[in-house]
């Protein structure tokens, strides 16, 4: 994080002062770490056919009996209570496996070249483009020697190297987020791919606070 944006606070040792989109806030540099909140979405195909035009996957909505594997939130739509993020990456990833669905290559590529990705704080638009867009830099990168399959993942494979926002966003539990994937026509056309369960994992990085003990 640029030294611009966290800047130490004289006389008050651990206390930095970080620039936001709500201006300079206050932290304890040793209640925060950097990290993600996340969460998981799936489309499941019946059998093989287009990717369904116009249908939307929401992020953050249904959370009733996931697991922590698939998400670190435990109120809809909401960080918990107490936590701050201080946001500064948004990241998207479709899962190279979700049980015996294993994506071919050509599947992310159809998949990711078709769907529309839009971020919300309090029905403010914070950002949308195509989901190819949101690379996060997580996941297995390289070469493989299965038969049908090859290692893809989303950008390249650092978290260094995907760009942070324009400002760090910051978020409380007071604040709506609301984050949805939706697969639309390109040239009007839809790929066809194959039945299976397809997982879509959001990551949203930055600083977090987990109890809040300043003003």
């Amino acid at each position: 994080m640029s030294s611009k944006l966290l800047r130490p606070v004289k006389g008050r040792p651990g206390i930095f002062g970080i620039l936001t989109d709500k201006g300079w806030k206050l932290l304890n540099i040793a209640e925060v770490s950097e990290d993600d909140k996340y969460d998981t979405v799936y489309l499941t195909m019946a059998s093989s056919g287009a990717l369904p035009s116009g249908r939307t996957l929401e992020f953050f909505r249904d959370l009733q009996n996931k697991t922590i594997l698939e998400t670190n939130f435990t109120t809809p739509r909401r960080l918990d209570s107490g936590e701050v993020l201080y946001l500064t990456k948004i990241g998207l990833s479709i899962e190279m496996a979700c049980g015996d669905t294993v994506p071919a290559p050509e599947v992310f590529k159809k998949i990711a070249y078709h769907t529309r990705f839009e971020f919300y704080i309090n029905r403010t638009l914070i950002t949308q483009g195509p989901l190819y867009k949101y690379g996060i830099g997580f996941g297995l990168h390289g070469q493989t020697v299965e038969n049908g399959q090859g290692v893809v993942s989303i950008g390249m494979p650092s978290p260094a190297s995907i760009p942070n926002l324009s400002e760090i966003k910051y978020i409380t539990n007071n604040y709506d987020l609301r984050a949805t994937l939706t697969f639309e026509t390109l040239n009007n056309s839809m790929p066809t791919i194959p039945a299976g369960t397809y997982a879509f994992r959001i990551f949203l990085h930055g600083r977090i606070k987990r109890a809040q003990t300043l003003s």
